[in-house]
């Protein structure tokens, strides 16, 4: 009777384990996804404001119908915690190129770092890419 008591207690430890083990896993890859969903909803809403440069004119400080001149100080400016171009979710930049601009964000977490969000953004369109 010892024995099979002795067995149950190690299946039971061995798999207690397993369900723990997937459970650390199962939390680090949710909370890498939320991260890159941070990252992407704040590439967009930066690409809202470089679509809003570029409607503005030139005399009230936008790019008169052009990406050129757009800087990430114009669309993610410094915080008091952040500088320029950085939050608390990732590190962004932006490069334009006269009728579009291309928006690049990475996420903080070293675990998500590799899954790159890239924007395009264009006077009536933004499209939007995952590197996995």
């Amino acid at each position: 009777m010892g024995q099979q008591q002795l067995l149950l207690l190690v299946i039971a430890l061995v798999i207690t384990g397993v369900g723990i083990v997937v459970g650390f896993t199962m939390f680090h890859n949710a909370a890498d996804a939320s991260q890159v969903d941070a990252v992407t909803q704040e590439c967009i809403s930066m690409a809202a404001r470089a679509q809003m440069y570029y409607m503005t004119p030139g005399y009230r400080g936008g790019g008169g119908y052009s990406f050129n001149g757009v800087t990430i100080d114009k669309i993610l400016p410094a915080s008091v915690n952040y500088p320029a171009g950085e939050n608390e979710h990732g590190v962004f930049t932006i490069t334009p190129n006269g009728g579009d601009a291309l928006i690049t964000g990475r996420p903080r977490r070293s675990s998500a770092s590799n899954r790159v969000v890239s924007l395009k953004v264009t006077p009536s369109m933004i499209t939007t890419s995952i590197a996995e």
